[in-house]
């Protein structure tokens, strides 16, 4: 299969030097670990594959990311950096849907927190948040 692509027209319209640099430049970029640029993304320690998925999905004509537990199992460096590309991705008027289960997290990167309890939204919080109201709602005190 992969062999008959290589020999496909369409395959003769890329150019792999271009491919490899953009890709060199943006795993620099988001500062993932790497050998080669020709290494198999299943060969990346757990940190720097994620950081490699995310590199794909954010980019900068993104106007929507779903950020799905996107820090879990990083390091604190890479967690601030993934912290920043969202704050980056927001400031350049990007909606965020960010999913996370670790509420420090939730609070230092969001604008409003909006709590679901037994499929019901129960709650929508600004910042400052109180813990204690939002504790509330997501053990579905005072339904």
């Amino acid at each position: 299969m992969v062999r008959q692509f290589l020999q496909s027209p369409i395959y003769a319209m890329i150019n792999p030097r271009h491919g490899r640099a953009q890709c060199k430049k943006t795993l620099d970029q988001w500062q993932v670990h790497y050998a080669d640029v020709d290494q198999m993304a299943g060969s990346l320690s757990g940190g720097n594959a994620q950081k490699l998925i995310l590199s794909r999905e954010m980019d900068a004509a993104a106007t929507l990311i779903v950020a799905a537990q996107p820090t879990r199992g990083l390091d604190i460096g890479a967690t601030e950096f993934v912290w920043d590309a969202l704050r980056a991705a927001r400031d350049r008027g990007c909606g965020i849907l960010f999913i996370s289960s670790d509420l420090d997290e939730i609070f230092e990167l969001s604008d409003r927190v909006v709590v679901f309890f037994s499929g019901k939204l129960v709650g929508e919080f600004t910042a400052p948040f109180d813990i204690g109201e939002i504790g509330a709602a997501m053990t579905g005190a005072g339904l």
